[in-house]
């Protein structure tokens, strides 16, 4: 129903992103990848969007870029992963690390995503490679990180850990917000300072 949204950026409410639109706030759930490349508030923002539709509600899930759109969709072809799973495993693997996990047969890079075990994650891997032509979407990847700054990995392993310490998904990528390290566990420990100091 929605391809994309486009708006401003009004910040997060229960860890999920809120786009303003015209006056109507748009309540858009996100892999964790997405939370580390937020822009400050009041400033324009899209996402593309799939609709996620349940017996009980109808939810919004939102993605920085197309690829990383159409390798959700492609996970939730497989039988056994809904919407959450997918979103968690997009929040360990950016595209081009899951496309590079399905390649090397790396199921137990997939399987840290909360919720998919190890033999889910190999399911992932077996179906993937049916579904997807992996070398074109690789290089499709490939072109869009070339004009796009990917995700650091030590600020996903940081917010990831923050999130396993009990913070909710806002305060862990609120503290991260303004660091700069590439040694993971600098991050988590400046990270943790700015959140004792808001105590």
């Amino acid at each position: 129903m929605y391809s994309y949204i486009k708006g401003i950026y009004a910040g997060m409410e229960d860890d999920k992103v809120v786009i303003d639109v015209n006056g109507i706030g748009y309540l858009i759930s996100v892999a964790s990848n997405t939370l580390l490349h937020l822009p400050e508030k009041g400033e324009p923002y899209m996402l593309y969007t799939y609709q996620i539709v349940r017996e009980d509600a109808l939810e919004l899930a939102g993605f920085s870029t197309r690829e990383e759109k159409q390798i959700f969709l492609k996970l939730l072809s497989i039988s056994g992963i809904g919407p959450k799973a997918a979103l968690a495993i997009l929040s360990v693997l950016s595209p081009s690390a899951l496309i590079s996990a399905v390649m090397t047969n790396d199921y137990k890079s997939i399987a840290r995503a909360n919720g998919v075990g190890p033999k889910m994650a190999q399911k992932v891997v077996l179906e993937l490679k049916d579904k997807v032509d992996m070398n074109a979407l690789n290089e499709m990847v490939a072109s869009r990180s070339s004009s796009i700054t990917a995700p650091a990995a030590p600020s996903t392993e940081a917010l990831q850990a923050l999130i396993a310490l009990g913070y909710t998904t806002q305060e862990a990528s609120s503290a991260l917000a303004g660091l700069e390290d590439s040694d993971t566990s600098v991050l988590i420990r400046n990270a943790l300072k700015k959140l004792s100091s808001k105590i």
